[in-house]
């Protein structure tokens, strides 16, 4: 159950225009397929609907039932969609710049109520339907304070999430390979498309290889994925903070490779383009 308090709940229903029933320009189906989208939750199932039917009050009762981290999630959705709305209906949407920034305060505060502060951090790397299982189910097991019951999901969704970073690269790997192989090859590409500033961050990252061949050992014999004694809590935790924290790093990396091989494309095409 998330909590928010009287004053923040009076704010974010300000900002979001729900005095009438309503949720700023959204109708039913849209606000549907946006909660979904952002979330993963049916805000039209019955769960969400006890005190009644409409849209403002299907958000009170989100607010009211799920978590700090998922309220978080949705309200930062919000948000954004209010920053998009400024420059497509300024009419509409016109609420202060310090009410916005007020409501990114709640959503800050939700986070850091949260069990781990990286959950933002376990995203597919693609819309695929099983990629998405997966990162919801790994969410919802620290959501529920038990990350010894993540751990075997999380080593899937790093197998998946690597391989599919060597697929879009175009870095050959074997079925066969580990985890912290297919890792090693996908830093070896990225040393030469990617100018790290410290050789601290360089040796964390090579570092990074070992720490996912000990990731091995602890799916295979301190997990569910085997029939075997769980690993304790607060080292269950500490891994899964600190391989999300990883995943979210190398995320940036990614995004840095993909500009970089935008704007070399995007020259090529331009020196294509020019008469001789």
């Amino acid at each position: 159950m998330a909590e928010i308090y009287y004053e923040e709940r009076l704010l974010l229903e300000d900002f979001l225009d729900m005095g009438q029933g309503y949720i700023l320009d959204f109708y039913n189906s849209t606000l549907q397929e946006f909660v979904n989208e952002k979330v993963g939750v049916d805000i039209y199932s019955k769960k969400y609907s006890l005190k009644g039917d409409s849209k403002a009050k299907r958000i009170r009762e989100f607010w009211r039932l799920e978590s700090d981290y998922l309220v978080s999630q949705l309200i930062e959705a919000f948000i954004v969609y209010y920053q998009f709305g400024r420059t497509r209906n300024p009419n509409y949407f016109k609420a202060p710049k310090e009410q916005e920034e007020k409501c990114k305060k709640i959503v800050e505060r939700l986070k850091e109520g949260g069990v781990s502060t990286q959950l933002s951090n376990i995203t597919p790397l693609d819309d695929s339907d099983d990629f998405k299982k997966l990162s919801k189910s790994i969410i919802e097991s620290i959501e529920n304070n038990e990350p010894e019951l993540a751990l075997d999901r999380l080593h899937t969704f790093f197998m998946k999430y690597i391989r599919e970073l060597c697929n879009k690269n175009g870095i050959s790997f074997l079925n066969t390979d580990s985890l912290n192989a297919i890792f090693g090859k996908y830093l070896k590409f990225i040393e030469n498309k990617v100018g790290l500033e410290s050789e601290m961050t360089k040796a964390i990252l090579k570092y990074s290889i070992s720490l996912l061949e000990k990731y091995n050992d602890v799916r295979n014999n301190s997990s569910f994925a085997h029939d075997n004694k769980l690993l304790n809590y607060s080292e269950s935790l500490y891994i899964f903070d600190t391989l999300a924290r990883l995943k979210g790093f190398i995320d940036k990396i990614q995004q840095d490779v993909e500009i970089e091989m935008t704007i070399k494309a995007d020259t090529r095409s331009l020196s294509e383009d020019l008469p001789f």
